[in-house]
C-alpha cells in the first residue's frame, strides 16, 4: 500500500488547474477522480490541514526503467518513448515515468505536453524533487515565465531546505534575467552547501565580473573549471571567463609588488643583490644571470617589460634562484654542463634523420646548424621541465595573487609546446625520439596546468599511449618528491627522466663544489687540460677525429692573416705582464672555452682583460699565445692549427714592422 500525501494549499490546486481556488469540494472531487481511473484499490481521506490517498502499489518494472535512462542519457529520446509509454500505461501511479516523459518531451521543444506529463509526476508524488526542478525550467526556459518557474523552485527548497541544485537553478535564472544582486544568496547559499558544484561558481564568477571584482570572479572561475571534469558548454565558457578576467588582472600595475618581499629576502639569503633590467633584446621573455656563471657581484634578471604576465615569468626565475640558494647551503648544488662530445654524440645518434634533411636539399651548414638547435632545445628541456614543476607549485602555493598571471603565462608556454610538437611538415623531418622526448616533457607541464588550474590540454598534444603513460608516471613521481622535498633533489628528476627517455647521454651533471675547486685549483686545472685540452671527456678516437675536423677547416682556409695580426696584438699585451697574469688569462680563456669558441662569433669577455671584448678569431689567437707563453709544452696540445700564424706574428714583433 502506498500513500500521498497532498498538503490543502496553493500549490496543490496548481496540481489540479482546473480547479478554483479555495473550492475544497471541487478539488477533492478532482483528486478522487484522479486516482480512481487506476486499477488500485483507492481510498481519499480529506482533514482541514491535508488530502491523503492511499492505494495498492502496481510491481514496477526496474529493467525497463533502466533502459529508458539509458537511451536518454545518450539522447535516443525516439526509442526511449515507446518503452515509456508501455510503462507508463502498465503502472500508471509511478511518478519518475512521468518526469522522465516530461524532461524528453521539454527536450524535444514540447512545453505543454511537457507540463502535462509533470503535472502527473506530482500528483503521483509532490515530493519528486526532479520534477518540480524540471517544471521550474520547462516554465523558466521554456515558457520564459520566472515567476511560475520560481514557484516550483521555492517547493524544492520547502522540500529540502539544503538541495544546492534548486539554489543554483534559482540563482541562474535571476543571472539570465539580468537580476544579478537577487542571484547571489541563492548561488552563495548553492555554493555553502556543495563548494565542488562548478555552475554555481561560474554564475558567480560572472556576476562578480560584472561588478568589476576581478580578483572574486577569478578565483570562482578557478573553482569552476576545476570542479568541472567534462569538456562541455559550460567548461568552454568557463575558460573564455577565465582568460577574459585574467588578461584584465594582468594589465593593472603592481604585479611586481606582489613579490617584492621574497625578492630581498633572496638577496639576503644568497648574500649577492639582484638586479632586475628590462630588456626587450632578450631571446625568451625572462632571464636570470646567475652572478657566478658570469663571473659578477650581482645576478642580472633580465625581461621583456611588454610582455603580458610577465611578472609571474619574473618571479618563476627568482624561484629558481632560491632553489639554487637552497641547494648551496646543503652544498648539494649541480651543474647543468654539455660539451662539443655531446652534441657530437647527439649527432650521430640522429643521423638518419639528417640524412633525411640532405635528400631534400638541406646545404650542410644549415644541417648542422639545424642539429644543434634540436640539441640546445632538448637539453633545455631536460634541465627545466622537472625544475619547472617544482617553481609553478610554489608560485601557485605561495603567492595566490599571482594566479592570474601564472594562468595566463604557462596558458601561452604550452600551446607554444602544443604547436612545437603537432606542426606538420617540418616534424616530419625530425627524429622520432627527439619530438617524442619533447612531447612527455610538454605533457608534464600539461598535467600540472590541469591539477592547478582544472583545464586539460593533454589531448592536443597528440599523444600516444605510451608517452601518456610514461608523462604521467613523470609526473606522479614529482607528486611524490614534493610532498617532503629536499634541497638539490629536483636534480634526481632531470637525470632520471632524461636516462628513462635515453637521452641522458646529452650532457653531464657536476658538482659545483668540485667545478669551482678545479677552477681555483691550477695544479687540477693543468691536470684536466693536460688529460683533455679539447674538452672531449676520455673519448680519444673522437677527441682526435674533432681536431682533425678543426684543422682541416683551417687548412682549407690557408693562411689566417686575421689570426696572425691579432697574435701581434695578444703579444705585444701579454709580454707586458707578470708570469702569474699571462697564466691567469690563459687559465680563464681555457675553461671559458670549454664549450668550444665560435670563429664567427663577437662579444666575449674576459675578467682578467676587463678593456678588451674579443670576436672569436681573436680569442683564439690569444688562447694559442697565452698558452705558449705560460705553458709552451702544451700548446700542441691544444689543437689550434696555428702554428703558422704564431711565427708569423713573432716574427713581426720581434723585428718591429709593426
Amino acid at each position: 500500500m502506498m500513500e500521498i500525501i497532498h498538503p490543502i494549499d496553493d500549490f496543490l490546486y496548481s496540481l489540479f488547474p482546473g480547479v478554483e481556488k479555495g473550492n475544497l469540494e471541487e478539488l477533492v472531487k478532482a483528486v478522487r477522480a484522479f486516482y480512481t481511473q487506476t486499477e488500485a484499490e483507492v481510498s481519499v481521506t480529506v482533514s482541514d490541514y491535508y488530502i491523503a490517498v492511499k492505494l495498492s502499489e502496481v510491481p514496477e518494472e526496474k529493467a525497463d526503467f533502466r533502459k529508458v535512462v539509458e537511451l536518454c542519457d545518450t539522447h535516443k529520446f525516439s526509442e526511449a518513448k515507446p518503452i515509456l509509454q508501455r510503462l507508463m500505461d502498465a503502472q500508471p501511479s509511478h511518478s519518475d515515468y512521468y518526469r522522465v516523459m516530461g524532461q524528453i518531451l521539454f527536450e524535444e521543444g514540447n512545453y505543454d505536453e511537457a507540463i502535462d506529463n509533470l503535472i502527473d509526476a506530482l500528483r503521483w508524488d509532490p515530493k519528486n524533487k526532479w520534477a518540480l526542478l524540471m517544471m521550474g525550467n520547462v516554465f523558466w526556459r521554456g515558457k520564459k515565465n520566472l515567476s511560475v518557474a520560481m514557484q516550483y523552485y521555492d517547493q524544492v527548497l520547502k522540500i529540502d531546505p539544503e538541495d544546492f541544485l534548486s539554489m543554483n537553478n534559482i540563482g541562474g535564472s535571476l543571472v539570465e534575467q539580468g537580476m544579478l544582486e537577487e542571484a547571489k544568496p541563492y548561488l552563495l547559499k548553492s555554493i555553502e552547501i556543495n563548494d565542488k558544484y562548478a555552475n554555481s561558481h561560474y554564475a558567480l564568477g560572472y556576476i562578480n565580473n560584472q561588478e568589476g571584482k576581478l580578483k572574486e570572479a577569478f578565483e570562482h572561475i578557478l573553482k569552476a573549471l576545476r570542479n568541472n571534469p567534462t569538456q562541455d558548454r559550460l567548461k568552454k565558457e568557463s575558460v573564455s571567463l577565465a582568460i577574459d578576467i585574467a588578461k584584465k588582472l594582468a594589465t593593472e600595475s603592481g604585479g611586481m609588488k606582489l613579490f617584492r618581499e621574497y625578492f630581498h629576502r633572496l638577496e639576503f639569503e644568497g648574500g649577492r643583490e639582484i638586479q632586475l633590467v628590462e630588456d626587450s633584446s632578450i631571446s625568451t621573455n625572462a632571464k636570470i644571470e646567475f652572478a657566478e656563471t658570469y663571473r659578477r657581484n650581482e645576478h642580472i634578471l633580465r625581461y621583456k617589460p611588454e610582455q603580458l604576465a610577465v611578472e609571474h615569468l619574473v618571479l618563476h626565475e627568482l624561484v629558481h634562484l632560491d632553489l639554487v640558494i637552497q641547494a648551496r647551503k646543503e652544498g648539494v648544488n649541480q651543474l647543468f654542463t654539455s660539451t662539443q662530445n655531446h652534441n657530437f654524440r647527439f649527432r650521430q645518434r640522429i643521423t638518419p634523420s639528417l640524412k633525411k634533411l640532405k635528400r631534400v636539399g638541406m646545404d650542410e651548414d644549415s644541417i648542422i646548424k639545424f642539429s644543434d638547435s634540436l640539441f640546445n632545445g632538448l637539453n633545455s628541456q631536460v634541465f627545466n621541465a622537472p625544475v619547472d614543476l617544482f617553481i609553478e607549485e610554489f608560485i601557485y602555493t605561495k603567492f595566490p595573487e599571482m594566479r592570474p598571471r601564472q594562468f595566463l603565462s604557462l596558458w601561452s608556454l604550452l600551446h607554444i609546446g602544443i604547436e612545437a610538437v603537432t606542426k606538420s611538415g617540418t616534424n616530419d623531418l625530425m627524429p622520432p625520439s627527439a619530438v617524442s622526448a619533447s612531447r612527455i616533457y610538454n605533457l608534464t607541464g600539461a598535467l600540472q596546468y590541469k591539477n592547478l588550474f582544472g583545464i586539460d590540454l593533454t589531448e592536443e598534444f597528440n599523444a600516444n599511449q605510451h608517452e601518456m603513460k610514461t608523462a604521467r608516471a613523470f609526473y606522479n613521481e614529482f607528486l611524490e618528491y614534493k610532498e617532503d622535498k629536499e634541497p638539490g633533489e629536483e636534480y634526481e628528476l632531470i637525470q632520471n627522466w632524461a636516462d628513462d627517455l635515453n637521452i641522458g647521454e646529452n650532457f653531464d651533471l657536476v658538482d659545483e663544489n668540485k667545478y669551482n675547486e678545479k677552477l681555483t685549483n691550477p695544479e687540477k686545472l693543468f691536470e684536466s687540460i693536460e688529460q683533455d685540452p679539447l674538452g672531449l671527456d676520455d673519448d680519444l678516437p673522437l677527441k682526435e677525429k674533432e681536431a682533425a675536423k678543426f684543422r682541416k677547416a683551417a687548412d682549407e682556409l690557408g693562411f689566417n692573416s686575421a689570426v696572425a695580426m691579432y697574435m701581434v696584438g695578444a703579444i705585444r699585451y701579454l709580454e707586458k705582464l707578470s708570469p702569474d697574469k699571462i697564466k691567469e688569462i690563459s687559465l680563464e680563456i681555457a675553461m671559458q672555452g670549454a664549450h668550444g669558441y665560435d670563429p664567427k662569433k663577437e662579444g666575449y669577455k674576459l675578467n682578467s682583460v676587463p678593456e678588451k671584448e674579443f670576436s672569436g678569431y681573436q680569442i683564439l689567437a690569444w688562447y694559442f699565445v697565452s698558452w705558449k707563453i705560460a705553458h709552451p709544452a702544451m700548446v700542441s696540445q691544444l689543437g689550434l692549427p696555428y702554428k703558422k700564424e704564431y711565427e708569423m706574428a713573432r716574427k713581426m714583433v720581434d723585428t718591429g714592422e709593426l
